[in-house]
């Protein structure tokens, strides 16, 4: 049976709708990436010849210019052993490479960021009914390296490693520490910076966007 004028005039009249579900489905979470390296040995090795080539390279520079035809045998002394740590860089560069993890990672929604917290802060606590502020900084530490570690967990999306091989299976919280205690502190800090700037990126979003709730329908 065909609609009359009457019947299509209060369908265009009538409120849009639309699925929850569908809208739900279009929420985006930042994203951003993160490489850290295993081989903290050769990276320990690259930074010791790249001050070396740094200091030969500032004595070659301080000897006096003969103006004969001779060349000086210092300066040529001083300049093999550059050039040999100068070819010994590209190869430590690409051992060090070989070991990359690239984390990718993306932002946790606030509520499930907030259920992390709280959970570790009910599940670690003091002993003590009076602990003493060391206790407590011991707490505050573990509770810490825990919440960080499921942050990392949870963020993380797939990882990749050097030769380009995927892992997009779960990562537990165990994997996380135990990549924690065999890499670099600074390399840690960096995986544990970035998850945490990402969850944060979305709290921040979320504050904007509650205290100025109009900013998005303003033409």
């Amino acid at each position: 049976m065909t609609k009359s004028i009457e019947e299509h005039v209060e369908e265009m009249k009538a409120p849009e709708t639309f699925n929850l579900s569908d809208a739900l489905s279009g929420v985006t979470r930042p994203k951003d990436e993160v490489t850290v390296y295993l081989d903290g040995e050769r990276a320990q090795q690259l930074d010791d010849v790249l001050g070396e080539i740094s200091e030969i390279g500032r004595q070659i520079a301080a000897l006096p210019k003969t103006g004969g035809i001779t060349g000086n045998p210092e300066e040529e002394r001083l300049q093999k052993e550059l050039d040999e740590l100068n070819e010994l860089v590209p190869l430590l560069v690409d051992t060090i490479k070989a070991s990359a993890l690239t984390f990718h990672l993306r932002g946790l929604a606030p509520k499930q960021t907030d259920l992390i917290v709280k959970s570790w802060e009910k599940k670690l606590k003091p002993e003590s009914k009076q602990p003493t502020q060391e206790e407590l900084a011991d707490i505050d530490e573990d509770r810490s390296k825990k919440i960080n570690a499921e942050l990392i967990a949870k963020c993380t999306v797939k990882i990749v490693n050097g030769e380009g091989k995927v892992s997009t299976g779960a990562l537990s919280i165990e994997a996380v520490e135990a990549l924690r205690d065999e890499i670099s502190k600074p390399e840690y800090n960096r995986l544990v910076n970035v998850a945490n700037g990402l969850c944060v990126a979305g709290n921040l979003f979320n504050s904007v966007m509650a205290s100025d709730a109009d900013f998005l329908s303003k033409p």
